[in-house]
């Protein structure tokens, strides 16, 4: 038999017991309902070795887990007086119904020498279909934090950064100083813990679209300091709004959607090399003499082209033809680039 001191927790229709218990202990007297391919029986997602192994060196690090692993055991007896559950013996006493990978994760941790303690909220004799209702709710029905909050955090983190986390900052804090800069394209357009209505861009989307420009290896953006790039990434909208100001009349401007906005910087790299190779400068002037080549491109058909990926690339496509077919493909680089 297996003792474990609880508490009982009740609520409404249900009850559970709320303790804590070394991993290796925990993955030792609980299996995980793993849904069998082809089959009707099981509904946990199958194990990913790496998110086991992520958070496996997660809690090597000295990371903590604060989220209980729920749990149900087929049978269990409860002495309130002693506040102690007692398992039976036998053969895997209960099944694991959220918490799959930090639990393998944390055994694994626990055969490399760091066996950690994990919270525990545990259900008694529940149910197929009521062990199903708590893994739908807890994994679909539940809300997620914001991913635009998530990056809107990354910069509160005390420890030391990836290349990616460091680049999701810098472009964080791009975002926010074009936000709130009142002569910019962007002024109070970028949305950081909502969701985004039309005529605004969240975070997310602003980072997701930006974030190749940020890369060490190749980026263009890269090899200029922050003040640099929010002020040629100002430019850069400033002379789209200057260049096409019939695309900006109405409150949601197709620059700012989803299409658009993926489609302009996707075309950026060229634009940004004609503009210092030809112009020796990154200014509003710049941009608009390269953009006064292709005036009479009808920005607006881009609505025609759907949502997702293969849009945006279409419609980016479809500007960078017009661009090279007015210049010449030729980089240049210059020590004395012009932002102003």
């Amino acid at each position: 038999m297996t003792k474990i001191s609880a508490i009982k927790v009740d609520q409404k229709k249900s009850s559970f017991f709320l303790f804590t218990i070394k991993a290796s202990k925990l993955f030792d007297i609980v299996q995980i309902n793993q849904r069998v391919e082809g089959k009707e029986e099981g509904y946990q997602r199958v194990l990913s070795p790496g998110r086991v192994k992520s958070v496996s060196r997660y809690i090597m690090a000295g990371g903590a887990i604060p989220g209980a692993i729920i749990i149900s055991f087929s049978e269990l007896s409860y002495d309130r007086k002693t506040k102690t559950i007692t398992l039976p013996s036998k053969e895997n006493p209960g099944w694991v119904i959220d918490g799959q990978h930090r639990l393998a994760g944390a055994h694994e941790a626990a055969q490399a020498g760091i066996d950690i303690d994990l919270a525990v909220a545990a259900f008694e004799g529940a149910s197929s279909e009521e062990q199903i209702e708590l893994f739908i709710t807890i994994n679909k029905e539940a809300k997620n934090v914001p991913s635009s909050l998530y990056l809107d955090l990354l910069k509160k983190l005390p420890k030391r950064k990836n290349e990616k986390e460091v680049i999701e900052e810098r472009i964080t804090d791009i975002a926010r100083s074009l936000n709130a800069d009142e002569q910019s394209s962007f002024f109070q357009r970028i949305i950081f813990t909502k969701t985004a209505r039309a005529g605004e861009i969240s975070l997310t989307n602003f980072a997701r679209v930006l974030r190749p420009c940020f890369n060490k290896a190749g980026g263009t953006l890269s090899p200029y300091t922050q003040t640099e790039q929010v002020k040629i990434i100002d430019n850069y909208y400033k002379a789209l709004q200057t260049s096409f100001p019939k695309n900006w009349k109405n409150d949601n401007p197709i620059f700012l959607r989803t299409i658009g906005f993926g489609a302009v910087w996707r075309v950026f790299p060229f634009v940004f090399t004609t503009a210092i190779s030809t112009y020796k400068a990154a200014n509003v002037a710049a941009f608009v003499n390269i953009f006064s080549e292709i005036s009479g491109f009808d920005f607006e058909k881009w609505n025609e082209y759907g949502s997702g990926s293969s849009a945006e690339i279409a419609a980016g496509d479809d500007l960078l033809t017009m661009l090279q077919d007015a210049f010449n493909d030729e980089n240049g680089k210059t020590s004395g680039l012009r932002l102003d």
